[in-house]
């Protein structure tokens, strides 16, 4: 997995399969992702393969962010890949997007995430 910030967006770029036996390769990446500042999006484009586990770990962090007034957008979604989105349903707080311009664009429409409070100000 590569990653990279572009103006104040994780971009966690995945390739290869997802399953029981590579999902912790993705869910610590993303995990960190979502424990930071920032909007995420997870680029799909190189994925052939995802399983429930793998759902499970967008979910949870679609819903991390969420919590916290930040987006999850996944994109590059493939046709091989598609069977498992389609199956699982509507994922709250989950956006999709075709390429990774067009998930960047959506993060950058979104209000920008708040700012922690400053400690010696209290707001």
């Amino acid at each position: 997995m590569q990653s990279e910030r572009i103006d104040g967006v994780a971009l966690l770029r995945v390739v290869g399969r997802i399953s029981h036996a590579t999902v912790p390769l993705l869910a610590t990446p993303v995990e960190a992702a979502a424990g930071g500042g920032d909007h995420v999006v997870l680029d799909l484009t190189g994925v052939d393969y995802l399983n429930s586990a793998g759902l499970q770990v967008i979910e949870a962090a679609a819903a991390r962010l969420a919590g916290s007034d930040r987006a999850l957008i996944v994109c590059g979604v493939q046709d091989a890949v598609r069977p498992a989105l389609d199956l699982a349903g509507p994922i709250p707080h989950l956006r999709l997007e075709a390429t990774v311009a067009d998930a960047l664009a959506h993060a950058s429409s979104v209000s920008a995430p708040p700012e922690p409070p400053d400690p010696v100000r209290g707001v």
